[in-house]
């Protein structure tokens, strides 16, 4: 008995257990969130859709990265230092407010960044413009997300070919 698996659903598995896992530190974030006394404002209530957004980003992602894995094996020991250098580059670790004013725009460029800062935006109440990132993410999150179904389309049938 052979059943035809498409590769996408390798991919979704390993997606949807990582989403499994982050959505129970969401809900300890809330809860400490409001535990100490936290301020519910409009703002948090668009929390959860910058982080559709995020996971949408993160979707793209995993799709070139793990197709690229397929046919350049030896990229699997680069992505860990490549997601270093980008926590590193956007305002994941520390708060976009420590950027200087004049440079800022330029971070905004980074869509991860757009997202941290809008996520530190509703959730912590940061008074940051928050124009940039929405125009940028608005533009990046469909272009991603195309090209990562456009790439997966076009390399899927060589996969079996790349063992």
């Amino acid at each position: 008995l052979q059943v035809k698996l498409e590769p996408i659903v390798l991919i979704a598995a390993g997606y949807y257990r990582a989403i499994r896992l982050s959505f129970i530190n969401v809900i300890i974030a809330l809860s400490g969130f409001f535990l100490l006394g936290g301020e519910v404002t409009s703002r948090l209530f668009l929390y959860p859709i910058i982080l559709i957004a995020w996971l949408c980003l993160l979707w793209s992602i995993a799709i070139f990265m793990a197709v690229s894995a397929v046919y350049l094996r030896d990229l699997e020991r680069l992505y860990p230092i490549v997601i270093q250098v980008c926590m590193y580059l956007s305002a994941v670790i520390y708060s976009v407010l420590f950027y200087p004013q004049n440079y800022k725009w330029i971070l905004m460029l980074n869509p991860i960044a757009c997202i941290f800062a809008l996520l530190q935006w509703s959730f912590l109440g940061l008074d940051i413009s928050i124009m940039q990132p929405l125009i940028v993410l608005a533009i990046f999150v469909p272009l991603s997300l195309m090209g990562a179904e456009a790439f997966y389309l076009r390399t899927r049938q060589n996969f079996t070919k790349a063992f």
